[in-house]
């Protein structure tokens, strides 16, 4: 199979791929897999994210797109300040990217950002509250900051019978 052929079966898996897919799609051993992954790599046609993930393509993908691939095959979500900071909501940059999850708490260091993931049990979903929009009035007459004063809770999603 010829290096386009090879490049393009991996790029119509989609834009993050494991070394396993990449294995079973072009019919060779995991570490013929690896080795061929890590030649992309190093003529700037893929990306590693970490062990065993792998993004093809020239650019390196953003790193709120991969939040779901790096937790396989555990539901995330980006949370908190990542999430406020993503929509402009906050000024502050948060140092890692915060995700919220059914796996394990860990940091997971990518070639773009490393990701802070907290383990969150059963049903639950991030609620970052802007205490300023409860108090809208107040804010405009005492030159309070729009972007000052919030505050970040988890609670257990509803379930509804």
């Amino acid at each position: 199979m010829s290096r386009l052929a090879t490049y393009s079966a991996l790029e119509r898996i989609g834009p993050t791929i494991t070394t396993g897919e990449a294995s079973t799609a072009l019919g060779i051993s995991l570490s013929s897999a690896s080795r061929l992954l890590s030649g992309l790599v190093r003529e700037g046609q893929a990306h590693r994210l970490r062990r065993g993930l792998w993004s093809v393509g020239r650019h390196a993908p953003d790193p709120f797109a991969v939040v779901t691939d790096l937790t396989r095959p555990f539901p995330s979500y980006v949370s908190c300040l990542s999430a406020l900071d993503h929509h402009g909501i906050i000024d502050q940059v948060p140092r890692d990217i915060e995700v919220a999850s059914l796996d394990r708490a860990r940091r997971i260091a990518t070639s773009g950002a490393t990701f802070a993931a907290s383990r969150k049990t059963g049903m639950m979903t991030a609620s970052c509250t802007l205490t300023l929009a409860r108090r809208k009035r107040a804010r405009r007459h005492s030159g309070i900051p729009a972007r000052a004063n919030w505050r970040c809770r988890t609670a257990p999603r509803a379930h509804h019978g």
